[in-house]
């Protein structure tokens, strides 16, 4: 590993105890990421014993998506899928997470934004949160699920009978003589025809017996001592296929005291672009299968996702061309700030926006820019597409401020978040608070901000401080409509 270790130091990645104990797991993901610094597209022969069985996504997805669905589910240490803002990371990420979990594999599911992860709460299995005590979460899972067990399995011989699954089953309840289970069935059931009830009663007695056994091992499940749940929850925390989410930093956090060491089946990384070398290295040595979803952006060695973008191995990497979110009018002005490459737009969506011009700039100097917001909203935006439209703030000072000054009518309706919490979120018609200064709005942020509106954006602030600079932005002004506030 020596190469790897003088490729992080040109690098400036601070070599430290921790690193080097995480490097000493020498797990296939490292050794691919290693191999690649050694040798550019180089490839690991060694595979995973994962071996996900011929799977069909929970989700529908186009071809180049179901391509990027099977790199990741083949059997290579680690895959990374690449793409702009739109083109269906986010969809192919959930598709691999819901199989994964399917084939009761251990996941961690990250990314740099809290708001990212809210995708992943439909999960087929309750996720836990590196935000909180893994085992106190862990415990709380098994006594949920202990809670709901359903125990009342028929033998095999006999026909499934779904009345017999619903029935709630007591002790007492057996004990009744055959007319008052009889009655007790028909308070129950009170719709099904006599016949059915007297075949159902029938089949309560015939299985009293086996049903007292369920119905004393669901009532030991919920009775069991704190000691005996301890002991469940210490063999379980090793072993247990429960999908955990978090956030880069909470990762980080979390390695130190709890994370290090363990070996997860897979770790998929979402806004992988935003990971530094430190931790790609730590997620490489805590999984059979690294997978990192990130933005197509500028090379750059010290971003490894950039870096493993150009270098990895063209088997271990897919780009994805085909965005969906933006309406075609909009895509012909932005992609092109946003990509290297050719994007196709498939924008499936019969409608057309209620504004005239898809790019709209309000020149506002008189600091009035909120109460503009509104205005516009009131006059230029009919209402059934004010639940349609939100806003986007720089800050979260100006966030309290809009929420603030919000017309009552409009508070229930209209999403308004700093460009961070837009991660993840879109609308047909986004409206954009501009303020402060082009060099404090960074490339991620105005990737971002430029790729949450559908059908149209617009932006509300002072053009004079954005014109003549390089920011993004400025090189709209030669397509976007501009209209200068009346003095």
């Amino acid at each position: 590993m020596a190469e790897l270790l003088s490729f992080l130091e040109q690098q400036k990645t601070p070599i430290d105890i921790e690193l080097l104990q995480a490097i000493e797991q020498n797990t296939l993901p490292l050794r691919a990421i290693s191999l690649t610094i050694q040798q550019s597209g180089a490839y690991l022969s060694t595979i995973t014993s994962l071996n996900f069985p011929q799977v069909k996504s929970p989700f529908t997805l186009n071809p180049i998506q179901e391509s990027a669905l099977e790199t990741i589910l083949s059997n290579s240490p680690i895959s990374l899928i690449s793409g702009i803002p739109g083109t269906g990371k986010t969809r192919i990420a959930r598709a691999c997470v819901h199989l994964a979990i399917e084939q009761e594999h251990r996941v961690l599911i990250l990314a740099n934004h809290q708001q990212t992860l809210t995708q992943y709460r439909d999960l087929p299995i309750l996720p836990i949160y590196l935000s909180q005590p893994y085992k106190q979460q862990l415990k709380r899972w098994l006594q949920e699920k202990w809670q709901r067990a359903n125990l009342k399995a028929l033998p095999l011989h006999l026909l499934p009978d779904r009345l017999i699954e619903d029935l709630p089953i007591y002790s007492d309840i057996l004990k009744h003589t055959p007319e008052q289970l009889h009655n007790h069935l028909k308070t129950h059931f009170p719709n099904i025809s006599p016949a059915r009830l007297d075949l159902l009663s029938y089949r309560v007695r015939t299985l009293t017996p086996l049903l007292e056994k369920q119905a004393q091992l669901q009532q030991s499940y919920k009775l069991l001592s704190q000691t005996a749940i301890e002991q469940l929850t210490t063999q379980m925390e090793e072993s247990a296929a429960i999908p955990i989410l978090g956030t880069f930093a909470e990762f980080t956090t979390r390695y130190r005291d709890e994370l290090q060491g363990k070996i997860f089946d897979l770790i998929f990384v979402e806004e992988a672009h935003l990971l530094t070398w430190k931790q790609v290295i730590q997620l490489a040595c805590s999984c059979h299968k690294l997978v990192l979803f990130g933005d197509a952006i500028a090379p750059d060695n010290t971003i490894p996702f950039s870096y493993l973008e150009r270098h990895l191995s063209p088997a271990y990497r897919l780009t994805l061309t085909e965005q969906f979110r933006l309406s075609p009018s909009l895509a012909r002005s932005i992609l092109p700030l946003l990509a290297n490459r050719y994007i196709h737009t498939s924008f499936r969506r019969q409608v057309n926006s209620p504004l005239n011009n898809p790019l709209l700039w309000q020149d506002i100097r008189s600091g009035e820019e909120n109460e503009r917001i509104w205005r516009f909203v009131q006059t230029e935006i009919p209402m059934n597409w004010r639940d349609r439209t939100g806003v986007i703030t720089f800050s979260d000072t100006t966030k309290q401020q809009l929420k603030s000054s919000c017309p009552e009518e409009l508070k229930n309706l209209i999403y308004i978040g700093t460009i961070n919490e837009w991660v993840g979120e879109e609308r047909d018609l986004v409206l954009v608070r501009v303020e402060g200064k082009p060099q404090q709005l960074d490339l991620m942020a105005t990737r971002t901000l430029l790729t949450r509106g559908c059908l149209s954006l617009v932006f509300f602030g002072d053009l004079s401080q954005w014109e003549m600079s390089t920011s993004l932005l400025s090189q709209l002004f030669d397509v976007i409509q501009i209209e200068r506030e009346l003095t």
